[in-house]
């Protein structure tokens, strides 16, 4: 079974340098969001024959219609590659794996094609409750990065400027019922997922409108979400929301912090190797430092007396990406 790793990036690929030496019949697709000029990585990884970057590069901001762009043109790479491959797993820079390579082969030939994805209907009570999810579907600025509180323009003026031509929208948001527009049930879920290679190929092939997700808030949570909801077999798709099914979690996180998700970091190491997540969401150093020094020495076996995982990560620039990687 072939298998492929699709990775939305910002600028930090420190933890592919660490585990992709012990993934190497794995290929990794990567999307370097347009505004990165350097990355945090080890560059022997660019080097690495099964790494491969992709060319048309996408301004991506937090919660807006970019994000499922740029993971359109990862699934579109891998699918249209050379390769045939038989699962994808979309996952963040920030995410690390939890098996090794054996056991991780082994858990994907158990799916055989069974999609994991955790998705909802809107129309659930919880959607009723829920106010970040009501307000999905009204119109929203976020793909503008000046108007994105998270992007790199953010500044008092601007989230000010943004404040007040929200406003200004949610009046019309008030008198126009914008998901009546939509031709199908709408699902919402996490955009971290893992797809057989039918459920990729009706992703890229399914006539949706963007036009009606684009100015929708975090489409990202809804778009992939609804194509696979509306159109995959449901007897097809593994919701984690059901407690019913036996399937692990693909990815742990936690969101019992002020982070969303919270940073884990070395005390979380036994929970998170209880969970038995295939991976686990979010890493960063150096706070995470020990915690990804401990789950090398726990899945990889190797030990700490031995472990330079940390060696050579340094700024590297984009533009000196090895044309031989980038597809």
């Amino acid at each position: 079974m072939k298998i492929a790793i699709l990775i939305l990036c910002h600028r930090d690929l420190s933890l592919l340098g660490i585990y992709a030496k012990y993934y190497p019949s794995v290929d990794y697709y990567i999307h370097i969001v347009l505004r990165s000029f350097s990355l945090f990585l080890n560059p022997d990884v660019v080097q690495l024959h099964y790494v491969f970057f992709i060319q048309k590069r996408w301004r991506t901001g937090w919660a807006g219609f970019n994000l499922v762009e740029a993971t359109l043109s990862l699934i579109s790479a891998a699918i249209n590659s050379v390769h045939h491959y038989s699962y994808l797993f979309l996952i963040s820079e920030s995410c690390f794996p939890l098996r090794d390579e054996s056991s991780f082969h082994a858990f994907c030939e158990s799916l055989q094609d069974f999609c994991l994805v955790k998705i909802y209907r809107t129309i659930t009570p919880y959607e009723q409750t829920d106010r970040a999810s009501q307000n999905t579907f009204k119109l929203h600025l976020n793909n503008f990065s000046l108007f994105n509180s998270r992007s790199q323009f953010s500044n008092p003026l601007t989230r000010l400027l943004s404040k007040a031509c929200q406003s200004s929208l949610n009046t019309f948001n008030s008198v126009f019922d914008y998901q009546s527009s939509l031709p199908c049930q709408v699902f919402k879920g996490s955009q971290w997922m893992g797809l057989p290679r039918d459920a990729a190929e009706l992703i890229l092939k399914t006539p949706i409108s963007k036009k009606i997700f684009r100015y929708s808030f975090a489409p990202d949570e809804t778009y992939l979400q609804t194509i696979l909801g509306c159109f995959y077999p449901k007897n097809k798709l593994v919701r984690f929301l059901d407690k019913t099914q036996s399937f692990p979690s693909m990815t742990y996180m936690d969101w019992s912090g002020t982070e969303k998700p919270k940073v884990l970091t070395i005390e979380d190491g036994e929970k998170i190797l209880a969970s038995e997540a295939l991976f686990c969401r979010k890493l960063h150093l150096p706070r995470s430092k020990e915690l990804i020094s401990f789950l090398v020495e726990r899945i990889f076996k190797m030990p700490k007396s031995q472990n330079h995982i940390f060696q050579n990560i340094s700024p590297y620039p984009v533009n000196l990406i090895s044309k031989t990687t980038v597809i």
